[in-house]
């Protein structure tokens, strides 16, 4: 952190290394860090503190996004090893679920606590989702893979979409949701 010409090492969980990605109003920061064990760690760091978010039974989780009310967001091994996405608050972990196997990803949470990203199937396309008071909603693409990278709190995300399957065009996508 780098505030007034200071720059501030925020330290780590033990290991050698941790990363920082997201920074909310508060001066909340998260990231990921190794431990004294060599796993990877999703962590909130607050006036000199990091705290250790745990992972979802997996080996590692990492977080990407922080609103202004303290709810992290991320992704992390579940006790299966594939990769589910989680919020974060209060010390409680909450597993976002699946729509039907894979794995899938968050990469950005409003203060309304709106969470988007993607979720891949076993065997199918990648699709955009948007979870919301405890319900995973698929966003739809333009014919091909899609991906929401970030929500705004009148519940707009953007991302974007392959034009058909198989397709490198992408195209950028703005969603209004309800």
């Amino acid at each position: 952190m780098w505030k007034d010409g200071v720059m501030t090492d925020l330290g780590n969980l033990g290991g050698g290394y941790s990363g920082a990605y997201a920074i909310n109003k508060s001066g909340q920061v998260v990231g990921y860090s190794d431990t004294s064990a060599g796993a990877m760690h999703a962590f909130v760091w607050q006036k000199g503190v990091m705290t250790d978010l745990g992972t979802l039974g997996g080996n590692w989780s990492t977080a990407f996004g922080i609103n202004d009310k303290g709810q992290v967001i991320g992704y992390s091994a579940s006790f299966t090893g594939s990769q589910h996405g989680f919020i974060w608050k209060d010390g409680v972990m909450t597993d976002l679920g699946m729509f039907a196997g894979g794995q899938n990803g968050v990469l950005d949470v409003n203060d309304k606590g709106q969470v988007v990203g993607y979720r891949a199937a076993d065997f199918g396309p990648i699709k955009a989702f948007i979870w919301q008071n405890g319900v995973m909603t698929d966003l739809g693409t333009l014919g091909g893979n899609s991906w929401a990278v970030g929500i705004n709190n009148h519940g707009q995300a953007v991302g974007f979409s392959e034009i058909s399957s198989g397709s490198m065009a992408r195209h950028a996508v703005l969603w209004s949701i309800k």
